[in-house]
């Protein structure tokens, strides 16, 4: 997948900050991160890890921005579990 540079251009250029709200959020969250994703960089997943006390992570090794297309299996065994863990 990529994302046409000027769309990625807008985005870096955003100046909005809702880093605060990580804390305030009680309803458990998981994270995918790809660990080649260059849409969304792997250290904004550790920012979320280490800023949400509700959330919890899997990187995929050699993955880009779409774990749930690159390794399917793997995306929907930790979603179930996760979810099965949460209702």
């Amino acid at each position: 997948m990529t994302v046409r540079p000027d769309v990625r251009a807008s985005i870096a250029a955003r100046d909005l900050d809702n880093s605060d709200l990580l804390e305030e959020i009680s309803s458990p969250v998981l994270v995918s991160q790809g660990e080649e994703d260059i849409v969304v960089l792997p250290s904004m997943a550790k920012f979320i890890l280490d800023n949400c006390g509700v959330a919890e992570g899997s990187y995929y090794e050699g993955v880009g921005h779409g774990p749930f297309i690159e390794d399917v299996d793997r995306f929907n065994a930790e979603l179930t579990t996760f979810v099965d863990k949460v209702v």
